[in-house]
């Protein structure tokens, strides 16, 4: 599983980042998408909370974060694919 953070320093509750984004790309009320990732996650609604709260005290560095986040899987996403034609 994915290290845990809230993007606090130190502390092992919720990606921020990576909570955020996803939250982003659910349907629905903020109360829904946060049963909705405590489903898929099984995190305490509590902690999500917790990281939005983060996140929207802190946007513009868990943007960044997500931005850089999305860049390095699109790389690694086309590494993987180069991987594979070479050893095709």
């Amino acid at each position: 599983m994915a290290q845990r953070t809230t993007g606090v320093p130190h502390s092992p509750l919720v990606p921020t980042c990576g909570r955020s984004a996803r939250l982003q790309e659910l349907d629905g009320g903020e109360e829904q998408r946060i049963s909705l990732l405590s489903a898929e996650s099984d995190l305490h609604p509590r902690l999500i909370r917790i990281a939005l709260d983060y996140a929207a005290d802190h946007a513009d560095e868990v943007r960044e974060r997500i931005d850089r986040n999305q860049a390095m899987a699109e790389r690694s996403r086309r590494t993987s694919q180069q991987r594979e034609a070479l050893l095709a």
